[in-house]
């Protein structure tokens, strides 16, 4: 029983040291002696970029290029919705471009559609080298995002985002997602419920977001000011004040 082994870890453990949203969890459901354990710290992904000095094999200069990297799941981060703006808006130059996987049981025709490239505004390339990822994203107009239907479940990923200064469309699947919380100071974000009606006032809207930032970009030091407490450096720190107390109690 896996809520049983996680109960025998954190009644034994000195701390307990989780991202705030999961902090909230606790909060609501654990015992006050573990309440008490709990010390925030959230995942340091946010690290400052430089574009690599490779050729741009990405993307065209003469469209707006949107970029999504990761992995796809049927039920926890499915791209329907994402395919179905892109089928309303790519009239209008925007094409997008997708580094990375699937898992699970995705239908033969929906693949067959969607990951074979037999549509000129949607490029999958399937996974990259981490450098080409990367500077698949730094070369990227706008970044995509699609969160988790969960809302235990950050997708790190938003936070690579976040580093590279880039506008971010986030299609988000739930009020308590937690990349609202992240994203809530971010000056270059776009956030959209994926059950919200493609309406014609919606698509200008997305239209518009991308047109509107095409080349905008957050500088890093301004990155670094807003998510502070995401950097290696911060969370570091954390750790070792807390390894500093412990030791000392005993």
């Amino acid at each position: 029983n896996l809520h049983m082994i996680s109960r025998l870890w954190d009644g034994s453990a000195s701390r307990v040291i989780v991202p705030e949203h999961i902090k909230q969890i606790y909060m609501k459901h654990a015992d006050k002696d573990i309440v008490d354990k709990l010390v925030i710290a959230e995942f340091p992904n946010v690290q400052k970029n430089d574009e690599h000095e490779i050729d741009n094999i990405f993307f065209s200069s003469d469209k707006i290029n949107l970029a999504f990297v990761g992995k796809f799941y049927p039920e926890i981060r499915n791209p329907q919705y994402l395919f179905n703006i892109m089928e309303h808006i790519h009239s209008s130059g925007i094409s997008l471009h997708i580094a990375g996987g699937f898992n699970g049981s995705f239908s033969k025709s929906f693949l067959e559609k969607y990951f074979t490239n037999k549509m000129p505004y949607i490029s999958f390339m399937g996974m990259l080298p981490p450098d080409q990822a990367s500077s698949m994203l730094m070369q990227a107009d706008i970044l995509v995002h699609i969160g988790n239907t969960t809302p235990e479940m950050l997708p790190s990923k938003i936070l690579d985002y976040i580093s590279t200064g880039k506008p971010i469309i986030n299609l988000y699947q739930h009020d308590k997602c937690p990349t609202l919380s992240i994203l809530n100071d971010y000056p270059l974000k776009l956030n959209i419920k994926v059950d919200e009606s493609l309406t014609e006032g919606l698509l200008h809207k997305i239209i518009s977001f991308c047109g509107d930032n095409k080349g905008a970009k957050v500088s890093f030091t301004e990155i670094e000011r807003l998510y502070k407490k995401y950097t290696s450096k911060y969370v570091g720190d954390v750790f070792y004040q807390i390894l500093f107390e412990v030791l000392n109690l005993r």
